[in-house]
């Protein structure tokens, strides 16, 4: 009996999930947003940066990170529609890894892109490496953060606070007035003009936060 009570638990738990979640999609109906139809093109103002954090784990794992970045690309083509990998080396006790060759091998992956599809001026491809820091605390050089510092060193470079990144592949100049940055994870698809139709939803008037004289959101 003892043996046979764990293995019940796990379909139970599985049952119960499924129930809250079917329970709270009933009683909180989804309300749909306004959006602007960015279909014929996504206007100067709404320049946008698709940025994918990760870690360079080996060559294949390396290779297969630019193949989905060109994937996502190809669903989503538009001249204000750019695609960046945010880079990681793996974590390290012997100081940072600034000769690890899979951070040329990706920036040369993602300039072979660049060079594949510079004539038809619909998006671009980006690829930022960050220098590891040294963590007291867990006795490690590693990238600040992790993910999350990913994204916050990336927002800052555009908005030209600190550049935390040692190495930048892409004609930089494009980002010069990025007004968004949709984030994904490496597992993490973006549908046909999926990106189109959320840039949409941000840029209504109706969706955009609002602030007071001291900088707070209303």
């Amino acid at each position: 009996m003892a043996v046979i009570l764990p293995l019940l638990l796990v379909p139970a738990t599985g049952a119960a999930i499924d129930i809250v979640n079917q329970l709270i999609a009933f009683l909180f109906p989804p309300r749909v947003l306004p959006k602007l139809d960015l279909s014929k093109g996504i206007p100067d103002e709404c320049l946008t940066v698709v940025a994918v954090p990760t870690l360079l784990l080996n060559e294949s794992q390396t290779r297969q990170m630019v193949e989905a970045l060109e994937v996502r690309f190809l669903g989503n083509r538009d001249k204000n529609l750019h695609f960046a990998l945010l880079t990681d080396s793996v974590d390290s006790r012997n100081g940072p890894a600034d000769e690890d060759p899979l951070i040329r091998l990706c920036s040369q992956l993602i300039e072979r892109l660049n060079r594949k599809y510079a004539q038809q001026s619909r998006g671009s491809f980006f690829h930022f490496h960050r220098h590891q820091v040294y963590c007291a605390s867990e006795g490690m050089w590693m990238g600040w953060e992790r993910k999350r510092g990913k994204l916050l060193d990336f927002n800052s470079f555009l908005r030209a606070e600190h550049d935390a990144f040692s190495v930048k592949i892409g004609d930089l100049s494009l980002l010069k007035n990025v007004r968004y940055v949709i984030t994904l994870d490496s597992d993490t698809q973006l549908p046909r003009e999926a990106a189109q139709k959320l840039i949409g939803t941000l840029a209504h008037p109706l969706n955009r936060a609002v602030f007071d004289s001291s900088g707070k959101k209303l």
